[in-house]
């Protein structure tokens, strides 16, 4: 039997079938289950084998039979699996799995016992070399158990010597002469696991992990750093890499890679003469990775902090910080990174290499700007799978490269067409990732004032095309009948053409803010701003052009401006009041600055971000309107509230039963209550009685609240938020068409130049940034809560 006296552990796995794989021209047990560690005495014997797995696996000998078979790791490729049948098939198995460097699965099958006894064949391909030779698939190998024990099966060269000549032991034992057997133990074994992959990818995934080592190493903690142990199991190469990197800026030594291939990796110390070294391998029939010999003792002198380090590799360090960028918020600058490393590891870096660092941790985090984009027509479907009415589309050129996207939310969709004002504010804002791109917003307000987005956009830029084809796609969205639809935008022509183009009988009106700072940037004259925004919004014509005739008074050219601009479009006095009191893109700009550290993200990664913020807007004003138990929403109920404490003395006169001439001091106010009117016209464009409908309202006894429009109703808004945003699960778990996923959509030609990307907005036209004056010391630049300067005290 085996001489060994320690237990053997070997790794089981169950439910599955033998197949030929056509490109590796070798049998593989592929199953769905998860694979277990059993533990064997040396002189197990078959019958006592087969009954630890019928209890392990809690299965009736009375029902069930079981085959055992493996796969032996001297046999060629395309060898069968070897049965074990007997004890001498027992004790050849366990003398393989007691090697370390042999960890040979046992692939259990359970067959049962009422039928005839007929053994799981294995699946072999029409095109196998053993259908090719005419060997009949049942034919056993079991003789390639003979082989000399010695064959080196992982296929590579053992490296005997160092640099200087000098021989060192080979990888059976280390520094205390003790076997590298007794390093794996029966903790080892608890913590071992298997993750079974699919056939297409068993080049690329691992079999074996080690749960507890592996969960320790996380990016941006000191366990990334910790020792490595002896027969410790790495998923992968690069994991092993970036392990040992870690350690060695950590104790702050330099290593440099002797071999590496596919099934072995030797590590050196830099130093020649130095006795560190590490060699690693694959697991046997595994796709995992295992240290096989570790000296982790330096002779040599590695105490001098260094202006760099070999192993201070961009990729390494970004692994290392990544975790600082999960909140896309956070400002971690490149110089911040510098400062840590050298804190953290006692390593000097460039301000380049931190910058590339910082650039490949968004990338392992977000993922990188050219895989959004293939990504992209995966995530919108199901977007649109998991939201119903979701409209979420994309455009490309003839050369699969992107062109335009357009994103609307179906529970905003179907909420603005009954329960919100129809007036939508559209603004543009450029992006600050790899590629250019602007990032097209359409929005509008609820009955609480709070900012509700209807559609999202990206683009080229601002410019004709992609104006027009963002309105097109939000007249799609939103039908043909939405009536008295008004747009509120800035002066950008592009803008005024889509809107002429595409909605033709709609309402557009220009920002009154953006017209004040062109006045400011065109005319330079000051003092003017107060006389504009009076007249703008002003409500009655008599008061509009009594503040306009003086603007034109101090300022002729702009006066003439203003009138070429068309009163129309900014003055509200002059408009039908279908634009109730939004006279500016506030509500857009909002939108911008929330999305302000966002727009730097790659595109689906943008996306996604805007669809978690409104899932996470839908969930907490949801709540908040539950708690209000008022007929009408509490900023209503706030501006009536005004509204009456300034009419209580006012006094109306009936002209009829719904109209009435109410007199206030001043200019007074004809009121039709069944019309909804005045004529101060406050009623007609806020939607809520004005002082005058107030006043008469009270003398007939009627409740102010029944004369409010239904959008500023609790029922409506708390409506408005009735639907939940369903998040799109991670992408492991995404159920796409081919015909979706076998798009390859490409990213624009437009990229960003070499060099610091710009992330600050550019002012607009008159605007400047605003010069704080302390009204302490009298000086620029900060507060009189945050001076420090002395005062001289006058006696």
């Amino acid at each position: 039997m085996v001489k060994s006296q320690r237990p053997v552990f070997v790794v089981v796995m169950y439910g599955g079938q033998w197949q030929y794989d056509v490109d590796a021209k070798e049998y593989k047990y592929m199953t769905e289950e998860c694979g277990s560690v059993l533990r064997v005495e040396p002189d197990c014997t078959l019958d006592q084998l087969v009954s630890s797995l019928y209890s392990k696996f809690n299965v009736s000998t009375a029902e069930k039979s079981v085959v055992l078979k493996y796969k032996y790791k001297h046999s060629v490729p395309s060898a069968l699996p070897l049965e074990i049948r007997n004890d001498t098939d027992v004790e050849c198995f366990l003398l393989e799995c007691s090697r370390i460097e042999s960890r040979i699965p046992l692939c259990v099958d359970f067959v049962d016992i009422l039928l005839p006894r007929t053994e799981p064949k294995e699946v072999v391909a029409e095109n196998s070399p053993l259908t090719r030779l005419g060997i009949d698939s049942s034919t056993s190998l079991k003789d390639e158990v003979n082989r000399d024990d010695a064959l080196d099966g992982n296929g590579y060269e053992d490296v005997k010597r160092d640099d200087a000549g000098n021989g060192y032991e080979d990888v059976k034992r280390d520094d205390a002469g003790h076997g590298f057997e007794d390093a794996f133990n029966a903790n080892d074994a608890e913590n071992l696991y298997i993750i079974n992959v699919d056939s297409q990818d068993c080049a690329e995934q691992p079999t074996f992990l080690s749960s507890s080592r592996l969960s320790r190493v996380s990016a941006g903690t000191s366990s990334a750093a910790s020792d490595v142990e002896l027969n410790e199991i790495f998923s992968s190469k690069s994991e092993l890499h970036e392990r040992m990197s870690l350690l060695a800026l950590k104790n702050n030594y330099e290593y440099r890679v002797v071999k590496s291939t596919k099934k072995v990796v030797y590590m050196k110390c830099k130093h020649g003469d130095c006795k560190w070294r590490l060699r690693a391998a694959t697991l046997g029939t595994s796709f995992g990775w295992t240290v096989r010999k570790y000296v982790n003792t330096h002779s040599c002198s590695y105490s001098i902090m260094r202006r760099d380090h070999c192993q201070a590799k961009s990729g390494i360090i970004g692994s290392y910080i990544k975790s600082s960028f999960e909140d896309v918020k956070r400002i971690y600058k490149p110089k911040n990174i510098v400062h840590d490393i050298r804190k953290d590891f006692g390593v000097n870096i460039s301000y380049e290499k931190a910058w590339r660092s910082r650039e490949k941790a968004l990338d392992m985090i977000m993922g990188g700007a050219e895989e959004s984009f293939q990504l992209l027509p995966s995530y919108l479907y199901m977007l649109k799978l998991n939201n119903p009415g979701t409209i979420a589309e994309f455009e490309s050129d003839s050369g699969n490269k992107f062109k335009y996207l357009f994103m609307a939310i179906g529970a905003c969709l179907a909420r603005f067409r009954s329960k919100m004002r129809p007036v939508i504010a559209v603004d543009a804002c450029f992006l600050k990732g790899k590629y250019l791109g602007s990032l097209f917003v359409a929005t509008c307000k609820d009955g609480n004032n709070h900012v509700y987005p209807i559609a999202w956009g990206v683009g080229d830029s601002e410019n004709d095309a992609s104006w027009e084809w963002f309105f097109n796609k939000l007249r799609s969205a939103l039908g043909d009948d939405t009536p008295d639809l008004v747009f509120v935008s800035d002066q950008h022509k592009s803008i005024h053409k889509a809107v002429t183009t595409v909605f033709p009988n709609s309402l557009h009106v220009s920002c009154i803010y953006h017209i004040g700072q062109n006045i400011k940037a065109k005319f330079k004259k000051e003092n003017v701003h107060a006389l504009f925004y009076k007249a703008a919004k002003a409500y009655r014509q008599s008061e509009f052009n009594e503040y306009f005739i003086e603007l034109e008074r101090y300022a002729p050219a702009i006066g003439a401006y203003l009138r070429e601009a068309g009163f129309s479009r900014w003055a509200r006095a002059y408009s039908d009041g279908k634009g109730f009191d939004i006279m500016t893109t506030n509500i857009a700009e909002c939108l911008n600055a929330a999305l302000a550290d966002a727009r730097k993200l790659p595109i689906q990664c943008l996306m996604e971000y805007i669809r978690n913020m409104l899932q996470q807007w839908f969930y907490e004003r949801r709540g908040d309107v539950s708690k209000m138990g008022g007929y009408i929403i509490a900023w209503a109920e706030g501006e009536i509230g005004k509204r009456l404490a300034l009419s209580r003395n006012w006094r109306p006169e009936p002209i009829d039963m719904y109209r009435f001439n109410v007199h206030d001091g001043h200019f007074g106010g004809i009121v039709d209550l069944k019309a909804r009117t005045c004529t101060c016209r406050v009623f007609d464009f806020d939607k809520l009685p004005c002082g005058h409908a107030l006043a008469a309202a009270r003398s007939r006894n009627i409740h102010p609240y029944s004369l409010c429009s239904s959008y500023y109703q609790t029922e409506a808004l708390l409506y408005a938020y009735a639907d939940q945003i369903m998040p799109v699960g991670s992408q492991a778990n995404w159920t796409v068409p081919a015909e979706i996923a076998s798009i390859k959509l490409l990213p624009p030609t437009n990229r960003r130049k070499r060099g610091r990307r710009q992330i600050c907005r550019i002012p607009s036209a008159g605007e400047e940034k605003r010069r704080v004056k302390c009204s302490r010391c009298g000086l620029i630049g900060h507060n009189r809560q945050t001076c420090s300067n002395l005062i001289t005290l006058l006696s």
